[in-house]
C-alpha cells in the first residue's frame, strides 16, 4: 500500500495548508540541493528514478518541479519505505500481510520485477547511503519476487540499478565505498551501481535533521490503514510548505538548472542534451 503524500504539483488542492511557517533549513541549502540534483541527473543514465524513503524527499520535490512539462516528468517516483535492518524474507515470516502490502506498494510505483524488465530504461533506486542496507533488502526482495513470478533474473540484473547519495570525503585509493563491502552487488552489472557525493552539511541535514512531509513507513506499518491518512503533526505540514517551495523553485529555475546540467560530462550523451534543451524551452 502506498502511503499518503500530498501532491505538491496541485496548489489548488493544498489550499491554505501551504500558508504559514516553513520547516527550517540552513543557509545555502537550496544551492546545495540544486547542485545535488544536477549531479544526480548526470549519473542517472536516463533511468526511471525511484527515491527511497524520506531522506531524498527534497531531491524528488525539486526535480519534480524542474521536469514538470518535460519528457522526464513521468520518470520520477517516491517509494516511502524504511527498512535498514531486516530482510523482507524475515519480515514475511513474521507478517505475510506486510510483504503483500509492500508488493502492492511496488506495483503502484511501477517497480514490480515485471515492470522493471519491461521498461526500456534502467530502473534506479536512489537514496542517501551509509552502508547500503536498505538497498540490499530491496535488491534481494526483487530477486526473490522475480523467481516466484518466473521473471528471468538475468534480465532483471541488466535493468536494475542503485544510485547512492553519499557524504563527500577526500578521495584516495583507500577510500571506503559501501558497494565494495556487500555481496548482493555482485549480482548486478558493475555500471549499474553509482554514487553521487554531496557536502556533508547537506547529507546530514537531509538524513538526520530535516522535517519530513511523509511519515516513516516501517515494516510494522506497511499493511496499516493509518499510512493512508494525511499526517497530523505540525512538523509534517511545515515540511509540506518547504516541499511546495522547492517544487516551485524547480519550475522557476529551469534555465538555471539547465545551465548546471550543461556543465556535466553527461552532456556528451544525446538524451542528456535533449533534456537540457527541453528545460530551456520550458523556461521560455
Amino acid at each position: 500500500m502506498k502511503p499518503f503524500r500530498w501532491d505538491i504539483s496541485r496548489k489548488e488542492q493544498l489550499g491554505r495548508l501551504i500558508e504559514g511557517d516553513r520547516s527550517p533549513a540552513y543557509k545555502g541549502f537550496r544551492d546545495d540541493l540544486r547542485d545535488c540534483c544536477a549531479r544526480l541527473m548526470s549519473f542517472s543514465q536516463n533511468g526511471y528514478l525511484v527515491f527511497v524513503g524520506r531522506s531524498p524527499e527534497s531531491v524528488f520535490d525539486y526535480l519534480s518541479g524542474a521536469f514538470e512539462g518535460t519528457s522526464k516528468s513521468g520518470d520520477l517516483v517516491h517509494l516511502n519505505i524504511s527498512n535498514r535492518y531486516e530482510s523482507v524474507q524475515r519480515i514475511g515470516e513474521l507478517s505475510a500481510e506486510s510483504v503483500d502490502a509492500l508488493e502492492e506498494h511496488f506495483r503502484e510505483c511501477g517497480i514490480a520485477p515485471q515492470d522493471i524488465v519491461s521498461r526500456k530504461s534502467l530502473t534506479l533506486f536512489a537514496d542517501l547511503v551509509a552502508y547500503g542496507g536498505t538497498f540490499g533488502h530491496i535488491a534481494t526482495f526483487l530477486f526473490s519476487w522475480a523467481r516466484r513470478e518466473n521473471v528471468p533474473e538475468k534480465e532483471l540484473r541488466s535493468k536494475l540499478g542503485f544510485l547512492g547519495i553519499t557524504s563527500r570525503t577526500k578521495t584516495s585509493p583507500n577510500t571506503w565505498r559501501w558497494q565494495q563491502n556487500v555481496e548482493w552487488v555482485k549480482r548486478l552489472r558493475v555500471g549499474n551501481i553509482k554514487n553521487v557525493s554531496i557536502p556533508i552539511q547537506l547529507w546530514d541535514y537531509l538524513g538526520n535533521r530535516q522535517m519530513k512531509v511523509s511519515v516513516t513507513n516501517r515494516p510494522r506499518d506497511w499493511a496499516s490503514d493509518a499510512i493512508l491518512e494525511p499526517p497530523r503533526m505540525e512538523s509534517n505540514v511545515r515540511a509540506l510548505r518547504r516541499a511546495y517551495d522547492l517544487y516551485s523553485s524547480g519550475m522557476r529555475e529551469k534555465e538555471h538548472f539547465s545551465d548546471l546540467l550543461s556543465q556535466k560530462t553527461a552532456v556528451e550523451e544525446e538524451w542528456f542534451r535533449r533534456l537540457v534543451s527541453e528545460l530551456r524551452l520550458g523556461a521560455r
